[in-house]
């Protein structure tokens, strides 16, 4: 929009035009020729239009100059042309309203047209629907015999029929009124336009002129942008210079920078050599050391090895000396043994005793050193006991000490009197307690000498100064909180001194610290130190500066090892697992507190300051096991007045209890909630302690008092009250009234009413102070409205009322409380409300009014009429009853005595009828809601009282009726096995709400939701769906039963007719799982065809529903069956569009046509508010639409009241209530798929297979099933039934969806497929072998923690996943990198799937390998390669291309020939190239030359030609070939053979001149032998020119090299063979010395593939002339000898036989060979065998430049062959190229057209 007052965008975009332009020229300023255009005026005026044909604001492009008067800047232009600008531009919109309003009349016009049409059609079909009916009847009436039921009912269809019919005509007339309307309107509109077109002329002509005028401002703004760039482009010279400059400086600055890089070098190498030196002297030093140590360890070998031996030599003198004891030991014994023989003893018994003896010896001794060695054991034992006992009588005397010295220093006194102390050099007036009361109140800051909180900032009063140096003389004061640059620089040294001084020998001296107005001496201790060790260790700053800056006084200890600490650490683990150990028994765990107390909790309540109160607690092991505990601590602050006590326990096994004591001696009036902390062994337990001062706690025992329903006016009543007082603390009370200005509470008056001129309430004027005199407030009274509670008592409090007017009183008392001695205890007050009545009479009621509220006919209420009495005697009461309502009303009884004060009931019975409406009329009222509501005035007599009491009847009468619309259901033809629903709308017209069920429902019968039962509102109107699942095909009557808890029955007849489909699904309900958005979830079905014929079939899917259904149309074979698979991708939540109200208004009121499958009202969903900025979406329930078949459960209350009571987690708007959390979402939708199927008499004219619900619904208004009666049904007959059968049918899928939230979505900006569903990340083109990675950010939105894993990728890993999947926290974020490394130059696609437990991502991953790549242009040069054609010998000929780089970097190429090398004979090669090599930047284009100059005659030149590329991943090769001739005229076919070994014969040209060189060296005489190689060389020029003989060589040359002339000829073109079928002819056998004549030069071509009898082959070749650049060109000839008559009688035909060629022309030749129909006996087709076909015939080349050797020209053999096969060809084999096939019958064979490339190729390379 444009700016009134300054320049706009476009304008500063021409300033700086301007500028540039100013640069350039120089000039000063320039006259704006086209500032008073009118056009300029209007743009500077005008905003951009936007309109069509109004263009764009024309800007001004020349430089406003303030100089010239004449020029206006352009915001700045007047406003004149404006209005007829605005007039223009109102005219054209006027022009295009006029135009809209006509088309829109058009519209019209034929949708009325349309509608009428379809009206009178609809009329017509009525009509001859009541002529057929009409018939049937006539044919009924002559019936016999009369079929009654039938006439019956095609009457009652007459009868609709007509009345359809009436309806009908008056909607044509209808209809035609509303086409008469639309024309007139159309006319008005055409009549309007005809007017306004004039006036569009003329503003055409205006925007012509103005768009002229624009064009030459634009014109203007060119030019002077083009000098604009001028100048711009010397401001970037310029810039360019000063970038040069600048570069030269970067350059010094770099040598300079390597110059310094060099000279470090050198230092480094100096460096590093003294370095090596140093280290080849310790490589040295080290060399010795290892020699010594391996000459130690070779002397400690060799010494080992002599002790070895040494030893060994000492063991076997040890063993000789054994083995000669044992020998003597053993004579001695023998010795022995004789002389006991010889004596007559028996040798082994003495022997036996002598061993017996020695044994027994040996056992005493070994227990006698037993026995000593257990002595000096015990001895050592008890020794170690005794040193143990004397340190433990040690250790127990030092805790004694110790103990004497804790409480002689800390104990209780010590601490009392450091308190005293420390109170008595705080406090102002040096004494312990400041207030022994407790009353006082005490200001610290005036109490104490302690500092406030502005000592230290600055900011201290000189007076607070003056003490605190006062008190602490020694302390010099310091300013720590000023800066050091305002510090005086004596006290910044002195402080530095100071604290260096402190240190001294690794020690800190005591300081003295200020803490809280008191001086302590503080050291530096062992405990200290290790905790400065722990929280250091890991530090870098010293602890001397720590110590310096005043943070620690400690001393400077080293640090502590690895080692050490983790020593620490297991030692802190082992204490703290050596504190509580877990209890188990039998394999259970103890869990909880080891201990109970009791009491639980520990309360001292009431105490007094200074007395001794004690508790006794015993402590129960509940554990498995025995344990035992120990008290801890008291908390400090309260170690002065809390002590506990108990002796050591020991382990108490389970279930034993000990004692422990807690002693409480209360020093100040304050309530204490602490705890004493224990241990057990099994972890550590409290006792909990509360110690309660006394207090006053004061509540009444009620908040109102009443005096009950009335008290007679002169009488009185007493009601009393309690002050209970809960609290230790007596307490003084006062009651006092709340007066009327401070109480203004509304009155309700009960009973009867209050005279207005009465008072409601009125105070008594005197009160009385006294606590023994009453209190009066009138009406009331208070006795002892002053006085005391005691502690843990009550107090009663009596009131009398006494009223003095039949109103109703209210009085307000406030007590007030107060505890004597304690001004500061403030006790609340409480508020007692008294209330009573007053009554003029003694007998009343307690309600006037009896309300039945809302009755229903034909049922009985009961209520009660209470009368009470409040005289002294008893009285009597009756109830005369009404005689207008007698029949509804009954009172039991209907008299009695009421005794006094007590009260008499009295039964009303009410029996509403239906006529009570009418004969109770004049006691109808009005209601304020709507409706009337029976108002009955009644009494009731007192004789003994002269006022009656009245009361009055009221009761609102409804009925108990329920409307069902229709009266009569007709499901219409049902599948049999699926069901059909109708919904049944149901009204309820009473005003109370009824209660319904649908009970013995038939067979087949379901009634949805809630199965029938449901709840009506008063006037609401619900739907319910009725279904009908029949169990047989054929027509079938059912009744529907209704009741209500009112006892009403209601009936509903329905009619249905089953139907037996021929297909079936294998699953009729399906639920798919909870499916995140953007993700997919499938299932399968399978369609089962039961039928002896295929069926065709279709699902109709809803449409947004994100189900797809593949295939969704298609034909199942008879008996067979068809998979299908149903995906779900649920969508995005999108905000549903709002029906109108005129859709809402129709919704409910359209009941479901009779015959047609049900379908729920179409609705939107419940609405929900998309997801915010936060991210926290609403749960919403969205509802599904019916497509066919069984409907969803639809909630169709909330669609006829608004809403309905909510559910469990919904909301009152029907969006389920959850967490604002991303988790909470989802969409629930239910579907009913219906699956058409075609039916046998399909055809194209009849009604397509129906795909929406509106087909399926069947609402045509005028056929017998569908047509509508006065009673809102229509029955349907079988054989209707029958015929839509056979029209519909159709089977239906329930299918329920559920789309949820993920919690894991995808943060990158990625591009979504939405067919595949899944992200795409594109890497991009990608060098082959390098790595490129690329990141994705995944967020977890949801309340859980999310696993995240992914399927593997492929094991080359060309896509990776670079770092770890974790597990992602609710609300954090995870950043993946993924990489990409191509290996080979390929485009790649990988599919990555990322998961977690509720969600799934897939990935698809992309790629391109790149490699060095240069692309050819034309692209086919690869393929087709280059033919430079036919050229004269020493010509030369080009041929042009492109090379273009399309990679994104430099690419140097080079042009190679990789092929067979066809070298001149001057060895120069025949191709190349200009440019061969060269370097293109990206996107650069280059042109390459391709020459070929060939310098001798070949058939051909054939080469490779490769531009080479370093790296290239694809080669490019391009053939290349090309013709060399000496002669003007030439016979070849279109295409290269391959090459030949050797087509000129060289190698066997130069092995011939050899041996006659050799030869004539042999020879005696020169010229014999010269002549005689003369005559040789002419009888070989014979031989060659007859052709036939073969002459073998003797240097071993191909016996079967064709010459140079035949070779030339030998070309196969499309008709031609492979070379190997070339036939040559007989070479040379010696060098020609003379000239001889041409030889004759022989073409083959042969037929690739076969040819059968009837068919006919083609072989093309061609005959040219070249044209020389030197020596010009002329015509020639090409004569073809005349085809022998057997070979044209054979079916062998050459046309033309004669060609006239001018200077470069190039002409075909065709030769034709028609096979016979059918082989005679002269053929080998006759006997069954394959015959080569073959046709000689020769031809002269005449004529061209230069000509040929003779001048009857050169002569060319052709040769032609083709193989004829036996027999037809197979049906289908395909036809090689050239051969025509075999006519049809009574055809002439179809002539081939001349040089076409079909008939032209007859073989191709092999």
């Amino acid at each position: 929009m444009r700016r009134r007052g300054g320049p706009t965008a476009e304008e500063e975009y021409l300033e700086s035009l301007w500028t540039f332009e100013d640069e350039y020229a120089g000039s000063a300023a320039q006259v704006p020729i086209l500032a008073k255009s009118q056009v300029f005026q209007r743009s500077a005026q005008q905003d951009v239009h936007k309109d069509e044909g109004s263009g764009t604001g024309a800007l001004s492009t020349l430089r406003p100059q303030p100089k010239v008067p004449d020029v206006v800047p352009m915001w700045q232009t007047c406003q004149g042309d404006k209005p007829a600008m605005r007039d223009a531009e109102e005219l054209r919109r006027e022009f295009d309203d006029v135009i809209h309003n006509l088309e829109q009349r058009r519209d019209d016009f034929e949708a009325a047209t349309l509608e009428a049409t379809k009206a009178r059609a609809l009329e017509s079909k009525i009509e001859e629907e009541i002529r057929s009916l009409r018939d049937e009847e006539d044919t009924l009436l002559v019936k016999q015999p009369p079929a009654t039921e039938r006439m019956l009912k095609v009457r009652q269809w007459v009868a609709g029929c007509e009345a359809a019919l009436a309806e009908q005509r008056e909607m044509v007339e209808a209809r035609e009124l509303e086409v008469e309307a639309a024309a007139a309107r159309l006319r008005a509109a055409e009549a309007e336009l005809d007017f306004l077109a004039d006036a569009r002329q003329a503003l055409d002509m205006t925007l012509a002129s103005e768009a002229d005028a624009r064009r030459d401002v634009a014109q203007a703004l060119a030019a002077r942008e083009e000098r604009a760039a001028k100048g711009y482009v010397a401001k970037l010279e310029r810039e360019a210079d000063r970038l040069d400059q600048l570069a030269v400086t970067q350059q010094r600055l770099k040598e300079s920078q390597i110059q310094a890089a060099r000279e470090a070098a050198e230092k480094a190498q100096q460096w590093l050599k003294k370095g090596m030196e140093r280290v080849r002297r310790n490589m040295v030093k080290g060399r010795e050391v290892v020699a010594a140590q391996n000459e130690a360890r070779r002397m400690a070998v060799i010494g080992l090895k002599d002790n070895l031996a040494r030893v060994r030599e000492e063991v076997a003198h040890k063993a000789a000396l054994y083995r000669q004891l044992q020998k003597q030991k053993q004579e001695v014994q023998d010795k022995e043994f004789q002389d006991l023989i010889e004596r007559g003893l028996n040798p082994y018994e003495i022997h036996r005793k002598k061993d017996m003896e020695a044994q027994v010896t040996r056992q005493r001794a070994a227990l006698q050193e037993r026995i000593v060695a257990r002595k000096m054991i015990i001895a050592e034992q008890l020794a170690k006991e005794e040193a143990a006992h004397q340190r433990e009588l040690q250790v127990r005397e030092a805790e004694r000490q110790a103990a004497i010295q804790f409480q002689r220093e800390m104990g209780r006194a010590a601490s009392e009197a450091k308190t005293d102390e420390y109170m008595k050099n705080t406090t102002v007036n040096h004494s312990v307690l400041l207030d022994p009361t407790g009353r006082m109140p005490i200001d610290p800051s005036q109490a104490v000498v302690a500092k406030t909180n502005t000592f230290g900032s600055g900011r201290s009063t000189q007076a607070l100064l003056d003490r605190m140096t006062q008190k602490h003389p020694d302390i010099k004061a310091k300013d720590l909180l000023v800066p050091v640059k305002y510090r005086s620089v004596e006290e910044t040294d002195s402080d530095e001194e100071t604290s260096d001084e402190s240190l001294d020998n690794g020690r800190v001296k005591p300081a003295m610290t200020e803490r809280s107005g008191y001086t302590t001496a503080t050291g530096f201790t062992q405990q200290s130190a290790s905790q400065f060790h722990a929280s250091d260790q890991d530090g870098d700053l010293g602890v001397r500066d720590k110590i310096k800056s005043g943070d620690w006084k400690q001393l400077e200890t080293r640090k502590l090892s690895k080692l050490e600490r983790s020593m620490l650490e297991a030692a802190k683990t082992r204490h703290k697992e050596g504190i509580a150990a877990p209890k188990s028994m039998m394999g259970k765990d103890f869990g909880g507190d080891a201990f109970i107390t009791t009491p639980a909790i520990v309360e001292f309540k009431d105490f007094d300051v200074g007395q001794t109160y004690t508790a006794k607690v015993i402590i129960t092991n509940r554990s498995y096991a025995k344990n035992t505990f120990r008290v801890l601590e008291v908390p400090p602050e309260y170690g002065s007045v809390l002590e506990a006590s108990y002796d050591l326990p020991g382990h108490l096994a389970t279930g034993v209890s000990a004692n422990v004591m807690l002693t409480f001696t209360p020093k100040a009036n304050e309530d204490i909630s602490t705890h004493v902390d224990m241990l057990a062994e099994t972890g550590p337990f409290q006792i909990p302690v509360r110690c309660l001062t006394k207090k006053a706690s004061l509540k009444t025992s009620t908040k109102a008092v009443n005096f009950g329903p009335g008290v007679i006016l002169g009488e009185s009543a007493t009601r009393s009250f309690s002050l209970i007082n809960e609290g230790a603390l007596e307490v003084e009370f006062s009651i006092t009234p709340v007066r009327h200005e401070q109480y203004m509470e509304p009155v309700e008056g009960k009973g009867q009413e209050a005279s207005p001129s009465k008072p409601t309430l009125r105070i008594g004027q005197g009160v009385s102070q006294a606590g023994s005199e009453p209190l009066e407030a009138l009406p009331f009274t208070i006795y002892q409205p002053h006085g005391t509670v005691p502690g843990y008592k009550q107090t009663t409090i009596t009131v009398r009322f006494a009223p003095s007017a039949g109103i109703t009183s209210h009085q307000r008392l406030r007590i007030n409380y107060r505890v004597p001695g304690q001004k500061r205890l403030q006790v609340p007050s409480d508020i007692v409300d008294l209330e009573g009545m007053g009554r003029d009479v003694p007998v009343f009621l307690e309600r006037s009014v009896i309300d039945f509220r809302c009755v229903m006919v034909d049922h009985t209420y009961r209520e009660k009429l209470v009368v009470r009495n409040g005289a002294n005697t008893a009285m009597k009461v009756s109830v005369p009853n009404r005689p207008d309502v007698a029949d509804y009303f009954e009172f039991s009884p209907n008299f009695g005595f009421v005794q006094a004060g007590e009260t008499f009931p009295i039964t009303i019975l009410f029996k509403p009828r239906t006529s009570i409406l009418t004969q109770c009329a004049r006691f109808l009222e009005e209601a304020e809601g709507g409706g009337s509501v029976l108002k009955v005035p009644m009494k009731v007599t007192v004789p003994d009282q002269k006022l009656p009491v009245t009361f009055t009847l009221l009761a609102r009468v409804t009925t108990t009726d329920l409307i069902f619309t229709p009266a009569k259901l007709d499901f219409g033809p049902c599948v049999v096995g699926e069901a059909t629903g109708v919904v049944v709308r149901i009204r309820n017209p009473s005003a109370l709400p009824q209660a319904f069920g649908c009970t013995n429902l038939p067979a087949g019968i379901g009634v949805f939701p809630n199965h029938g039962f449901g709840y009506i509102l008063p006037g609401e109107a619900i739907e319910r769906i009725v279904t009908f699942q029949p169990p047989i095909s054929g027509p079938q009557n059912l009744n529907l039963t209704a009741r209500t808890l009112a006892g009403r029955t209601f009936n509903l007849p329905a009619t249905a007719f089953g139907v037996q489909p021929t297909l079936r699904l294998s699953h009729n309900k399906i639920e798919f799982p909870a499916t995140p958005v953007n993700d997919e979830t499938s299932v399968s079905v399978v369609l089962y065809n039961t039928s002896g014929s295929p069926q065709a079939f279709e699902f109709g899917v809803p449409p947004d529903s994100g189900l797809k259904f593949h295939p969704h149309v298609g034909e199942v074979p008879a008996g067979s069956s068809l998979r299908i698979q149903i995906d779900y991708a649920p969508l995005p939540d999108e905000e549903p569009e709002e029906e109108s109200e005129e859709e809402e208004q129709k919704l409910p009121s359209q009941p479901a046509k009779p015959g047609s499958k049900a379908q729920p009202p179409h609705h939107s969903p419940t609405p929900s508010s998309p997801p915010d900025k936060s991210n926290k979406p609403k749960l919403t329930k969205k509802k599904s639409k019916r497509v066919g078949g069984v409907p969803t459960i639809d909630e169709r209350e909330e669609q006829e009241r608004g809403s309905t009571p909510p559910k469990d987690g919904e909301g009152d708007d029907g969006v389920a209530q959850a967490d604002q959390d991303s988790n909470a979402w989802y969409r629930w939708q239910q579907h009913s798929i219906p699956c058409f199927i075609r039916p046998p008499d399909y055809t194209p004219e009849a009604s397509a297979i129906p795909s929406t619900t509106a087909k399926l619904a069947g609402t045509l208004q005028g056929s017998p099933g569908g047509g509508k009666s006065s009673e809102g049904t229509s029955p349907a007959t079988a054989k209707g039934g029958a015929g839509r059968n056979k029209s519909v049918q159709a089977l239906h899928l329930a299918v329920t969806t559920c789309a949820v939230q993920p919690d894991i979505i995808l943060r990158s900006d990625l591009n979504w497929i939405e067919d595949k569903r899944c992200y795409e990340l594109d890497f991009g083109p990608v060098p082959v072998g390098q790595r490129v990675t690329r990141s994705i950010e995944l967020l977890n939105q949801g309340t859980e923690p999310a696993p995240l894993k992914a399927l593997p990728l492929d094991h080359r890993e060309l896509f990776a996943v670079v770092n770890a999947w974790r597990l992602l926290k609710p609300g954090g974020r995870f950043r993946s990198l993924l990489a990409f490394t191509p290996q080979h130059r390929a485009s790649y696609l990988e599919m990555l799937t990322i998961s977690s437990d509720r969600t799934r991502i897939r990935l698809a991953l992309k790629g391109q390998g790149i490699s060095p790549e240069l692309r050819l242009e034309p692209a086919t040069l690869t393929t087709t390669g280059l033919d430079l054609g036919d050229v004269y010998k020493n010509e030369s000929a080009q041929a042009t291309f492109s090379v273009i780089n399309v990679c994104p970097f430099p690419l140097s190429f080079s042009m190679k020939f990789n092929g067979v090398p066809n070298h001149n004979l001057q060895n120069r090669p025949a191709f190349f190239c200009r440019p061969s090599e060269g370097t293109l930047a990206q996107g650069e284009k280059c042109e390459v030359t391709l020459v070929f100059r060939p310098s001798s005659q070949r058939p051909y030149f054939q080469d490779m030609l490769q531009v080479h590329v370093p790296n290239q991943h694809d080669q490019l090769v391009i053939p290349v070939k090309g013709r060399c001739w000496e002669e003007g005229l030439y016979v070849s076919g279109p295409e290269y053979p391959h090459p030949h070994d050797d087509p000129f014969m060289e190698r066997q040209l130069a092995t011939l001149a050899q041996d006659v060189l050799v030869t004539q060296q042999q020879q005696q005489q020169a010229a014999a032998a010269a002549a005689s190689a003369a005559s040789t060389g002419a009888a070989a020029g014979a031989g060659a020119s007859k052709g036939g003989s073969k002459t073998p060589s003797k240097g071993g040359g191909p016996a079967s090299a064709s010459s140079p002339a035949s070779a030339a000829a030998a070309m196969h073109g499309s008709g031609l063979g492979p070379p190997s079928q070339i036939e040559p002819v007989p070479p040379l056998g010696v060098v020609q010395m003379a000239p001889s004549p041409p030889p004759t030069r022989r073409l083959v071509m042969k037929l690739k593939g076969h040819l059968y009898l009837g068919e006919t082959a083609t072989m093309v070749f061609e005959v040219g002339s070249l044209r020389s650049s030197t020596n010009g060109a002329s015509a020639g000839e090409f004569l073809l000898d005349e085809v022998p008559q057997v070979a044209r009688a054979a079916g062998w035909s050459v046309d033309p036989q004669r060609v006239a060629l001018g200077a470069g022309d190039k002409k075909p030749v065709t030769v034709r060979y028609a096979a016979p129909q059918d082989a005679h006996a002269g053929m080998a087709a006759f006997f069954g065998h394959a015959e080569a076909m073959e046709l000689s015939v020769g031809a002269t080349l005449k004529g061209c430049s230069p000509p040929p050797p003779t001048p009857e020209g050169r002569r060319v053999l052709l040769v032609f062959k083709v193989t004829l096969q036996p027999g037809t060809r197979a049906p289908g084999e395909a036809l090689p190229p050239g051969v025509t096939p075999v006519p049809a019958e009574g055809e002439p064979p179809p002539l081939p057209s001349k040089g076409t490339g079909s008939t032209r190729l007859a073989g191709s390379r092999k």
